[in-house]
């Protein structure tokens, strides 16, 4: 089963995002025409606070009447040496459209470009295989 996006999103996606979206999302046993909701973790399992990697990534769908509109597409790291804990580095919000990085806004005037390079790098690492997918639904 192949999501239909919808039209309007609170930012422009590149068509390869959506793509592998689509690819991880058919890949699930769990997807039905009865499915809501769609949330997509990508998370590489050698990520540590001690030696790095590649950042978690949460994406979330949500099915509206016009099709899936993306909710948000959050990255996690590793704050604090000593303590480590996963927060929110970068939080996409595309219902409020807004853009914030450790919590601070990003300037409209910026925010897509820096969704752009975002998905870039994200697309690159993707590629690279670093990431195992988790695909969960909501009826």
């Amino acid at each position: 089963m192949s999501l239909l996006f919808s039209p309007t999103q609170g930012f422009e996606l590149p068509a390869r995002f959506k793509t592998v979206i689509n690819k991880c999302v058919a890949s699930s046993a769990q997807l039905s025409e009865a499915t809501q909701a769609i949330t997509l973790n990508f998370r590489d399992p050698n990520y540590s606070a001690e030696q790095g990697g590649y950042h978690p990534l949460e994406v979330r769908l949500e099915k509206r009447a016009s099709g899936w509109k993306f909710i948000y597409i959050t990255d996690f790291c590793y704050l604090d040496f000593y303590q480590p804990e996963l927060v929110k580095e970068v939080d996409i919000c595309f219902a409020s459209k807004t853009v914030r990085v450790m919590d601070r806004a990003i300037n409209d005037f910026f925010a897509g470009q820096y969704i752009r390079d975002f998905i870039r790098n994200f697309l690159s690492y993707h590629q690279l295989g670093v990431f195992e997918v988790e695909v969960s639904c909501e009826n």
